[in-house]
């Protein structure tokens, strides 16, 4: 289920209309039909635990399902922001005792290449949009 749909299941539940909902977590009604609808999420995780909140529900409830959420909220970050997560969650791969030291070089090596692409591509496109 994603975030726009838990939103719409706890409000209903609730009884809320929209405006209710969106007064109540402290964002416009505009801001939160674009969460109910999907069509963008929350930029901070205040905004998702004044929802949680509101609605009575633990924050983890509201945390959707599928993968695009992720990929938004992480490509939404500055591209410092971005570099230091990067290397967190690979620092708790790397920690991992099953890997051979040198499994895991290589594994390393192989994605800071794939993340160096991915940021080449980012910046070349940047600068090729009118």
């Amino acid at each position: 289920m994603t975030f726009g749909e838990k939103l719409r299941q706890y409000r209903t539940k609730q009884k809320m209309t929209q405006q209710e909902a969106a007064q109540g977590a402290g964002i416009s009604r505009r801001t939160y039909l674009y969460y109910e609808s999907g069509e963008k999420y929350p930029r901070s995780k205040e905004t998702v635990q004044r929802l949680a909140d509101l609605f009575g529900v633990d924050i983890n409830r509201l945390l959707p399902e599928d993968d695009e959420y992720l990929f938004q909220q992480f490509h939404e970050l500055p591209a410092d922001k971005q570099e230091e997560l990067f290397r967190q969650m690979a620092s708790v791969f790397f920690q991992s005792r099953q890997i051979p030291q040198e499994r895991k070089q290589l594994v390393f090596e192989n994605i800071t290449a794939l993340y160096q692409q991915a940021a080449d591509t980012n910046a070349a496109l940047e600068f090729s949009e009118p």
